[in-house]
């Protein structure tokens, strides 16, 4: 399992940004992790920051998964993002919108 260091997370804390639709908003997390995945698959870049991102950790992950269809990658960013729901970074959200942000996906 990968095990993220949400210390250095440069994620946004705001949970707005995660109560959108997830394939249709310009705002969804969802989006900006399957960019980067999209980016490392396409050679066109490699996961380079000392900041957590999803666009990173889209990267990071193709870098060691490959290239998977949509549907595992979708399960993988629920796990990541299961793990950064729990994470300090969250902690002023309510159990409401947590659990939204999941049922979105």
């Amino acid at each position: 399992m990968i095990k993220i260091n949400w210390s250095n997370d440069d994620r946004h804390p705001n949970p707005q940004k995660y109560l959108v639709d997830p394939d249709s908003s310009k705002e969804s997390r969802w989006r900006a992790f399957t960019r980067g995945w999209t980016r490392f698959v396409n050679h066109k870049g490699r996961p380079e920051s000392d900041k957590v991102t999803w666009v990173e950790t889209g990267m990071f992950c193709a870098s060691v998964l490959g290239d998977l269809d949509q549907e595992r990658r979708r399960l993988i960013y629920k796990v990541l993002l299961a793990q950064f729901l729990t994470s300090d970074r969250t902690a002023h959200w309510t159990d409401a919108q947590r659990e939204k942000a999941l049922s979105l996906l």
